[in-house]
């Protein structure tokens, strides 16, 4: 071939290359991640940026209460970057062969802060067990898959339990003890019929202990003291 022809050929090639568009990988950082997963990673991202981080938060409930036990608080929330799975931030549990997020656990990890009725925690839909501290909104009891509700030695912790029919839930394990929890035990916990475990030791309940209470076939373990309960 003449070096014409080289030339040629050369400038040709040149020609079409440059008119082939340009693509640029525009894709999300969880490209690799199903959407629905993606969409959960980026609700714990936004829930985290209502709270602030402060060893004081956990100061005495953590660091203090298990000196014995080597079991220090930290920041958790600290491995929660924007573009990683969400799968992999510490305090964060998800299903072993699929991934949606199931487990939450943020406690003794120097958050500060209130948890909102509107939070995007709420739109983790597949959430089986929680345990935090904060302001506490009574919508958490309506979050469809929760298994597991572990509030315990949340000293400054306030709430009530909703006295709506809780026939759907499938809480098995309710620990509310060393709380603030006030108010009455409504007649509706009688219909957390998957309720396997209730603690309430030195909670602020009031009033008398439902009779619907023996319609907890499962419970095993039922634990009461320290709170001015009748009939207990």
């Amino acid at each position: 071939m003449t070096r014409d022809a080289w030339v040629f050929l050369f400038l040709s090639l040149l020609s079409f290359l440059s008119a082939m568009p340009l693509f640029v990988n525009t894709s999300s950082p969880y490209s690799s991640q199903r959407p629905s997963h993606a969409s959960e990673c980026d609700a714990l991202l936004q829930f985290n940026q209502t709270f602030t981080i402060s060893r004081d938060a956990s100061a005495y409930n953590c660091d203090f209460r298990n000196f014995f036990w080597a079991n220090t608080s930290y920041p958790k929330t600290a491995s929660w970057q924007k573009g990683t799975d969400c799968c992999s931030w510490d305090g964060v549990t998800c299903h072993m062969s699929k991934d949606y997020v199931i487990g939450l656990d943020l406690s003794c990890s120097w958050l500060r802060g209130a948890l909102h009725s509107n939070s995007t925690l709420f739109s983790l839909r597949n959430l089986q067990r929680l345990n935090l501290a904060g302001t506490f909104p009574i919508s958490i009891f309506h979050l469809p898959n929760l298994r597991s509700l572990a509030l315990t030695y949340n000293f400054n912790l306030t709430g009530t339990l909703p006295h709506t029919n809780w026939s759907s839930s499938p809480l098995v394990r309710l620990s509310l003890s060393y709380t603030k929890f006030h108010g009455p035990i409504p007649d509706s916990v009688g219909n957390l019929t998957s309720l396997e475990y209730l603690a309430l030791i030195d909670s602020e309940f009031t009033g008398s202990l439902p009779p619907t209470i023996g319609n907890l076939d499962r419970l095993s373990f039922l634990a009461l003291g320290g709170i001015n309960l009748s009939g207990t």
